[in-house]
């Protein structure tokens, strides 16, 4: 009886001794080189794309959370305070679509405008 006390306490003590996981990066960091890679992984033409225009508007990749979202610095009017502002990747994907809608509804209306007397021409 006293021999599997031991032997528990023993177990118990070896546990404890084992070296740690390693800790995951810290929140709020930008990801960068392999961790971008392995976190969003873009696979199509379409998903490169979609990253392309996210780091054109100020987006970067940041772990959130255990999270990977798309984060920028935003100050707001009237202050000189940043915060930061995170999406996910399907909202990211939803605002570029509707970008690539609003510029193509405003395109055909001036498209619609040129030459034509009812636009304010004379």
């Amino acid at each position: 009886m006293k021999s599997t006390a031991l032997l528990c306490a023993l177990a118990v003590l070896a546990g404890c001794a084992a070296a740690p996981p390693p800790a995951p990066p810290p929140s709020d960091q930008p990801l960068n080189g392999n961790m971008v890679r392995s976190a969003v992984a873009p696979q199509t033409q379409a998903d490169k794309d979609t990253a392309a225009w996210a780091r054109q508007q100020g987006y970067r990749l940041q772990r959130r959370d255990d999270k990977v979202m798309w984060c920028r610095r935003i100050a707001e009017v009237g202050t000189k305070l940043e915060h930061n502002d995170c999406v996910s990747d399907d909202t990211i994907v939803a605002m570029r679509k509707n970008a690539e809608l609003n510029q193509g509804q405003l395109q055909q209306a001036l498209g619609a405008c040129t030459g034509q007397a009812a636009c304010g021409s004379k």
